[in-house]
């Protein structure tokens, strides 16, 4: 869902400028995450000129997952933020995920086809 909330908003707030943050806990090895380095791939193919060193990635105590992009101009700004409360989560999708690809064909599928986003 946030992957399709970013691609809506990059596509019609073209004349913006586009910031991405996130934040995880201290023992997460990747900086910036796999899911800010998926937000500035969206980003960057609705022409935004905005780069991986761009991204704020901070690792600070017990932060499941944070991610927010942000949309300014000079008369406004739009914030996308979502909050991972628990790694439960990240379980929830998987079952879900499970139960839907039940008498799929093989192939490679995406979650947002999992959640009927595409």
């Amino acid at each position: 869902m946030l992957f399709k909330l970013v691609d809506i908003s990059s596509s019609i707030l073209k004349d913006y400028k586009v910031y991405i943050k996130e934040a995880h806990h201290i023992h997460k090895k990747d900086a910036p995450s796999g899911t800010a380095k998926k937000i500035l791939e969206i980003i960057k193919e609705k022409g935004f000129n905005i780069d991986i060193k761009d991204i704020e990635a901070k690792r600070e105590g017990e932060i499941v997952g944070d991610h927010k992009i942000i949309f300014e101009s000079e008369f406004d700004k739009l914030e996308i933020f979502h909050s991972a409360k628990t790694r439960d989560i990240f379980a929830k999708g998987a079952l879900l995920a499970v139960k839907w690809i039940v008498n799929k064909k093989p192939k490679l599928y995406s979650m947002e086809e999992v959640l009927g986003l595409v």
